[in-house]
C-alpha cells in the first residue's frame, strides 16, 4: 500500500529576475484554470464534453523570515510602472516521494498576482501569500 506524500517531502525553488528567494511555504497550491466545453449537437442524446486549458493559478502561503518576497514584488510593480518587460520568475515545486524517487514541476512563462502581507497577534507569525500564474506547468526531470 502507498503512503501519502507529506508537506516535509514538498520543497519549492522561487527567483524573480534570477534572484532566488527564501520561501518557507506554508502551504502550496496549485490549480488548472479551464474553461468546460459543452457542445450541444442536434440529434445526440448527450452533449459532446471537452475542456481547454487557460493558464495555471499557483497560490504560496509563506512564513516570512524576511522582506525579499515582498520587496521583489515591490521590484515587479516598479518595473511594470516603468513600462519594461516582464522580469524572468522561476518556479519549481518538487516532491520526494516514499518509496520512491523525485518528482519536480516546472511553471513556465510566470507572472505575478497580488500579494498580501499579514501580520497576526502577538505571538503569530507574519505571513505573505504570493499569488502567481504561469502559463504552462509541467513535469521535468528531477535530481535526487
Amino acid at each position: 500500500m502507498a503512503e501519502n506524500i507529506r508537506g516535509k517531502d514538498v520543497t519549492i525553488r522561487l527567483a524573480f529576475n534570477n534572484a532566488p528567494l527564501i520561501v518557507k511555504a506554508k502551504t502550496i497550491e496549485v490549480n488548472e484554470n479551464a474553461d468546460e466545453i459543452t457542445d450541444d449537437v442536434n440529434g445526440e442524446d448527450r452533449s459532446e464534453l471537452d475542456i481547454v486549458t487557460n493558464y495555471f493559478e499557483i497560490n504560496l502561503e509563506n512564513y516570512t523570515p524576511n522582506m525579499d518576497v515582498i520587496n521583489a514584488s515591490l521590484a515587479e510593480i516598479a518595473n511594470q510602472d516603468a513600462q519594461n518587460p516582464q522580469t524572468r520568475k522561476i518556479v519549481v515545486i518538487r516532491f520526494t516521494l516514499r518509496g520512491g524517487g523525485p518528482v519536480a514541476y516546472n511553471a513556465k512563462q510566470v507572472t505575478r498576482s497580488p500579494f498580501n502581507l499579514k501580520a497576526g497577534g502577538r505571538k503569530e507569525a507574519v505571513m505573505t501569500t504570493l499569488k502567481l500564474r504561469a502559463r504552462y506547468f509541467d513535469r521535468i526531470q528531477a535530481t535526487p
